[in-house]
């Protein structure tokens, strides 16, 4: 058993399993011990005591409950016993569950006997030494009088509170007994959950001491009278201000748990929770990179739009169109944060850098000023260079030099495959070496973050060129979680995916993932934002292909976009990365995760593959789109699927096959392909003919479906079923299926204003163009 969940109907129950460094005992050197931790919220009483006695009772199963001796005094209950041993919370008094009572029997046999089961009494408060089996206790415990010993569970019980977002839907529905405190001092919640904060709770609530309080749960609420800007070092104000109002659809409470700890045998844990493996499962391919993957990585960015034909990044918007700062929040293992590529980012005046803390807050992370060198300056973006994206060091005047130099950048040539199949000029310095053989251990967290921030940042038109500390609002904030390898990395992070929110993240990028089962805390602390924070996550390995057993990429919901992993050869041909999971059903999109070059620890750069690398990718275009001014998360998924790049052979891995950030990025132009190659990009006029086409879908073939015209996203003919995949916009809502159009139909016409052509021998740019939709191979409305 790795985890008990109950809704909040009655209760939200899980159990953790927190691995410490192994120790040995005095009287057992050669046994070593792990702490067992389970946690329960305080909601429904008799949730609480009923789950905490099926724990006992588990453990005494498996043989791994430890035990102490306890007086019994005069009056007592069996609750009373296991209060005064510690462990049974105090506000659970007077309960005492059959099955708890079952297993003190097992275990006291010499003061009960379970074997007479007479009901005839009913009194469950009743002393130990004068019950005889009642509804209560199921044992005789005559032989219970004061004095005697009685073994009990040797545990340590404590009251701790869990802080975050929760629906107010879920929360007014529960049956609970809890009571519920309203108030505006968001202290008062925010230090129950961090009291270690030095700077605004050790004077305050001093750490441990409401663990004799009776189980309270906090609500915030802004009455108005608080100034929520001083909390502005730990919560974002206009998110308290928001979450704070009477009528919020979400609350932000501070919910008391109780929490069990408890040592037991590495041996005897390894019985109870089963392959222990299943914890540290990695969403990375665990291989070592290629040695060749400069170009690669360069080929992959211009095939998913991140950068053009001649290497320089794709900018879709006008000179002087506003964009709004993004606040992202980033979730892997540990990463160089120091590293020189993020100096360079942050002294540049384009990023900002934060690290959690047990705090419960975000440290900005700070760089001392450098000292000028000609050896260890480096950049991976820079507005002078070609190829941004690539690693560049800084010469004696400063200028950037990229390592990874262009072939040329003449402008309305095609110098594509040059610059492909050119040998690289790498340059050697202390920042930025590029490492041939990346191992995963070590370097995951720092590659991920890498390439978000690179990527984040990459299409950015208002980059400052020169270092402006007066900025207070970079471009980019990046929020850095560091997730601990190992049992416990799956609780800690839903702590703090619930307690992140007060510092109004817009979007999440989690380049890790965990096996559903067991996983139900952090599904549901995710789902507790899907109207407010949307989470881009990996599709994860393990060759799932008709179903998925894995978080966060599993989880049906509109805050969640699962990002399938794909490689491609020189010729831009696509294939699925060996070992990703797939499936249309689960999976919104894919982007190339294979050899991407990022920063790597020691201050080098380096390639890793895997479905974490192709998360960030689609995170950075997502950050765009909502920089831009869309924030609905459904219009965000419609957006990339709706404008991806579709491959015929790859329709069942994801809704869409490739992220194209040049056409979700572009709301100017509509685009078409045609059957002889020409490609143009402008503005679709009409379509000949009646306002509506008429056809069976290929998959139900039963009723017939009506397709407006005014509503089509998408054309795209399928080679391989002789179809047309149409997606459009019934009822506001996205509908995506195979259409085996008539005649008729495929024989009506296409009127096409073409501003931007390419492959296009008597297309000309400039004018208006007709064709049959049979010759169509693609067609992607620009705007919805």
């Amino acid at each position: 058993m790795n985890c008990i969940h109950r809704l909040l109907l009655s209760l939200l129950v899980f159990v953790c399993f927190v691995s410490f460094q192994n120790k040995a005992s005095a009287e057992q050197a050669s046994l070593s011990q792990e702490t067992f931790d389970w946690r329960q919220e305080v909601i429904s009483r008799d949730e609480v005591q009923r789950e905490l006695a099926r724990l006992y009772v588990l453990l005494h199963e498996k043989n791994a409950l430890p035990t102490r001796l306890e007086t019994i005094q005069s009056g007592d209950r069996v609750s009373d016993v296991l209060i005064r041993a510690g462990a049974w919370p105090k506000w659970l008094t007077n309960y005492a569950p059959e099955i708890l009572d079952s297993l003190l029997c097992d275990l006291n046999a010499d003061i009960c006997n379970r074997k007479i089961r007479s009901a005839s009494q009913k009194d469950s408060v009743q002393d130990l030494a004068t019950i005889s089996g009642t509804v209560v206790s199921t044992g005789n415990w005559a032989g219970a009088w004061p004095g005697r010993k009685m073994i009990v569970p040797d545990v340590e019980l404590k009251l701790d509170y869990d802080f975050g977002v929760r629906s107010k839907y879920e929360l007014s529905l529960s049956k609970t007994e809890a009571v519920f405190e309203q108030t505006s001092d968001f202290l008062q919640l925010f230090c129950r959950k961090f009291p270690n904060n030095k700077e605004h709770c050790r004077s305050r609530i001093e750490k441990g001491a409401w663990e004799a309080e009776e189980p309270v749960i906090y609500r915030f609420i802004d009455d108005g009278n608080a100034d929520l800007n001083r909390y502005e070092a730990i919560a974002n104000p206009s998110f308290l201000r928001k979450i704070g109002t009477k009528d919020s659809d979400s609350w932000l409470v501070a919910i008391p748990t109780l929490d069990v700890d408890l040592a037991i045998e590495s041996i005897k844990l390894e019985s109870l929770v089963g392959d222990s493996d299943q914890f540290s499962q990695r969403v990375l391919i665990q291989r070592s990179a290629k040695t060749e993957s400069l170009e690669k990585s360069m080929l992959s960015r211009r095939l998913m739009g991140l950068i053009e034909d001649n290497g320089k990044p794709f900018r879709s918007w006008q000179d002087g169109l506003p964009i709004r700062p993004i606040r992202i929040v980033h979730v892997d293992e540990e990463a160089q944060l120091d590293h020189c590529i993020f100096r360079q980012f942050v002294q540049s005046g384009q990023l900002k850098l934060k690290r959690w803390t047990d705090e419960g807050t975000f440290e900005t992370v700070v760089f001392p000023p450098m000292e000028p060198s000609t050896e260890t300056s480096s950049s991976v973006h820079s507005e002078t260079t070609d190829i941004p994206h690539e690693v560049a060091s800084s010469d004696t005047n400063g200028a950037n030099t990229p390592l990874v130099q262009p072939v040329s950048d003449t402008e309305g040539t095609d110098v594509v495959e040059d610059a492909i199949h050119a040998e690289p000029t790498i340059e050697m310095s202390d920042c930025g070496n590029y490492n041939p053989v990346v191992l995963a251990q070590g370097n995951h967290g720092t590659h991920t973050l890498g390439l978000l921030a690179d990527l984040a940042l990459a299409m950015d038109p208002n980059l400052p060129i020169t270092p402006n500390p007066q900025i207070e609002e970079p471009p980019v904030t990046i929020y850095h979680i560091a997730v601990p390898n190992g049992p416990e990395k799956t609780r800690a992070l839903t702590d703090t995916i619930k307690s992140m929110a007060i510092h109004g993240p817009d979007l999440v990028n989690i380049s890790l993932s965990w096996p559903r089962s067991g996983s139900t805390p952090l599904v549901d602390a995710i789902k507790q934002y899907k109207r407010n924070v949307l989470f881009v996550a990996p599709a994860g390995t393990g060759d799932e292909d008709v179903s998925c057993s894995i978080v966060p990429a599993c989880i049906q919901s509109d805050n969640v976009i699962s990002v399938v992993a794909l490689d491609h050869q020189e010729d831009g041909t696509l294939s699925i990365l060996p070992g990703t999971n797939i499936g249309a059903a689960f999976h919104e999109i894919g982007a190339i995760g294979a050899d991407l070059v990022a920063p790597v620890a020691g201050d080098q750069m380096g390639a890793l593959s895997g479905t974490s690398q192709a998360a960030p990718v689609v995170t950075s275009v997502v950050s765009y789109l909502m920089r831009m001014g869309i924030r609905d998360f459904k219009q965000i998924k419609r957006r990339l699927v709706t404008t991806a790049i579709l491959d015929s052979d790859l329709l069942h891995a994801s809704s869409a096959t490739l992220i194209n950030a040049r056409l979700a990025l572009d709301f100017a132009h509509d685009f078409v392909r045609l059957a002889d190659g020409c490609e143009m990009r402008g503005r679709f006029d009409n379509l000949s003919g009646d306002d509506e086409i008429r056809s069976k879908a290929k998959e139900t073939g039963t009723s017939e479906h009506r397709i407006e015209v005014t509503e089509i996203l998408r054309i795209f003919y399928n080679s391989n079923a002789d179809t047309r995949l149409i997606m459009d916009m019934p009822q506001s809502k996205l509908r995506q299926q195979n259409y085996r159009l008539k005649d008729d139909d495929l024989d009506r016409k296409m009127n096409f204003k073409a501003e931007f052509v390419k492959n296009c021998s008597t297309r000309a740019a400039g004018s208006f163009h007709n064709f049959p939709l049979r010759d169509v191979r693609d067609f992607i409305k620009a705007l919805e």
